[in-house]
C-alpha cells in the first residue's frame, strides 16, 4: 500500500486487496451458515460459496471503490459502512444462484442469520470499545470503560446461552459465537493499552470473578447424575439414531443439559487460551511489515512494545490456562465429564464454524485498522 494522501487512483491496489479479503470473509461467513444450518456440498457446493464470495466482493468494492474516486479518499469509516452493502450483495447472490436452497430452508436461515447479524453488531461494539480504551486520556477512565465491558459481556453470554436452549441444532452455532473471540480480543487490547499496573491486575482478577460467575450460572442446577450415567445416555442416544427405538432413560434431558452446559463452559475457557496467543502472533509479524506504517494498530508501537505485548499475551494466557485446568477438574469430579474428550467433540464437529470465525474476526479487525480506511482523519504519516 501507498500513502493514502496520494488519493485513490495511486492506491488501486488497496481495492484489490480489499476484494481478495472480503471473498475470504464472505467464505468463512457462508462456512458457518452450511454448518449451522447441516448443508453439506451437495446441498451447497464449495466452489457455489467461492463463486458466490467473490462476486459479493467485486461488487462491494465497486460501489466504494467508485465513491472514492467520485467523492473522497479514503471514505470515512468504510469498512463500517460497507458491511450492510456486502450483506445486500450477499444476500442477492444467493438469491440469484441458490433460490431453491434458500426457499426450502428459508425459516431455519431466517434465524440464522438474525444470529449473524448480532454477533458482527457485538464484534463491532468490543471493537469500539477497544478503541476507547486505547484513547482513553487516564487509568480511571480506562478502569470504568473495563467494568463496564465485564458485566456486558457477562451478560450477552447469558441471554444468547438461554437463547441457545432453545434452539437445538443452532444451539453450539449460537454459543460457539463471535461473544468469545470479540470479549477475549478486548481483553488483549486493554492489557497492551493499560496505563498502570492497577488496571491489569483489575483485568486478571475481573476474568478470575467472571469464571467463577459463569461456572455458578451454567452448573448451579440440581442434576441427579453422575458421570457414568451421563456417558451412558450420551452413548445410548448415538445409538438409537442406528437403531430407533423407544428411550428408556427419562433423564436424558437434564443430562444432555449437563452435558451441553460444559461444553460451553470448556470451549469459552479455551477460547481465551488461544486467543491472546494468537492476536500478539498477529500483530508481531503486522509490526515487521513495510505496510506497519498504515496500521492504526501497530504504527505508534516499538520494539519494546511488542516484547511487553508478546510477554502480556504469555502471561494471559498462563492465567487462562490455570482457569482452563481448574474447570477442567471440577467437572471432571463432580460429573465425570472428561475436557479433553469434549473439547476433542467441538474442535472437530464445528470446525468450519470456529476457523471462520476467528479468522474472519481478524481480517475485519485488521481492515478496519488501516489508515486507507478512514478510521482517522490527515492519513498516515509521511
Amino acid at each position: 500500500m501507498v500513502d493514502p494522501h496520494l488519493g485513490a487512483a495511486a492506491n488501486w491496489r488497496l481495492f484489490v486487496r480489499s476484494a481478495v479479503d472480503h471473498s475470504i470473509v464472505g467464505v468463512m461467513f457462508i462456512l458457518t451458515l452450511k454448518q449451522s444450518n447441516r448443508m453439506d456440498n451437495l446441498v451447497y457446493p464449495i466452489r457455489q460459496a467461492i463463486w458466490i464470495s467473490t462476486l459479493t466482493a467485486i461488487s462491494n468494492e465497486l460501489v466504494w471503490g467508485g465513491t472514492a474516486f467520485l467523492w473522497r479518499f479514503p471514505v470515512p469509516y468504510r469498512e463500517l459502512l460497507g458491511t450492510p452493502t456486502w450483506m445486500g450483495f450477499m444476500a442477492l447472490f444467493h438469491v440469484l444462484f441458490l433460490r431453491s436452497v434458500i426457499t426450502a430452508r428459508w425459516s431455519k436461515l431466517r434465524l440464522s442469520l438474525l444470529i449473524a447479524a448480532t454477533q458482527f453488531t457485538v464484534l463491532f461494539s468490543f471493537i469500539a470499545l477497544s478503541l476507547a480504551v486505547a484513547r482513553a486520556a487516564s487509568t480511571a477512565v480506562q478502569i470504568g470503560l473495563v467494568s463496564v465491558a465485564a458485566v456486558v459481556k457477562v451478560v450477552l453470554k447469558r441471554k444468547l446461552w438461554e437463547f441457545a436452549r432453545r434452539q437445538d441444532d443452532l444451539s453450539t452455532d449460537v454459543t460457539i459465537c463471535l461473544v468469545e473471540f470479540a470479549g477475549s480480543l478486548f481483553q488483549t487490547v486493554c492489557l497492551q493499552r493499560a496505563k498502570s499496573s492497577t488496571l491489569a491486575a483489575l483485568i486478571a482478577v475481573g476474568d478470575v470473578l467472571q469464571a467463577i460467575v459463569e461456572v455458578w450460572m451454567y452448573l448451579s442446577h440440581n442434576f441427579i447424575v453422575d458421570g457414568r450415567q451421563t456417558m451412558e445416555t450420551a452413548t445410548k442416544i448415538v445409538e438409537s439414531a442406528l437403531f430407533p427405538a423407544e428411550p428408556e432413560d427419562k433423564d436424558a434431558a437434564p443430562k444432555l443439559f449437563l452435558v451441553f452446559s460444559c461444553e460451553v463452559l470448556l470451549f469459552a475457557e479455551s477460547v481465551e487460551v488461544m486467543l491472546p496467543l494468537l492476536y500478539a502472533a498477529v500483530i508481531t509479524a503486522l509490526w515487521h511489515l513495510p505496510n506497519a506504517r498504515f496500521s492504526l494498530i501497530v504504527r505508534d508501537l516499538t520494539a519494546d512494545d511488542i516484547s511487553s505485548l508478546l510477554l502480556w499475551a504469555l502471561a494471559q494466557s498462563a492465567i487462562e490456562a490455570c482457569s482452563f485446568l481448574a474447570m477442567a477438574t471440577m467437572l471432571r469430579r463432580r460429573y465425570g465429564v472428561s475436557a479433553v474428550s469434549q473439547m476433542a467433540f467441538v474442535q472437530e464437529a464445528y470446525w468450519k464454524t470456529i476457523q471462520g470465525k476467528i479468522l474472519g474476526s481478524f481480517l475485519v479487525i485488521l481492515n478496519l485498522a488501516a489508515v486507507h480506511q478512514g478510521v482517522v482523519s490527515g492519513g498516515a504519516e509521511s
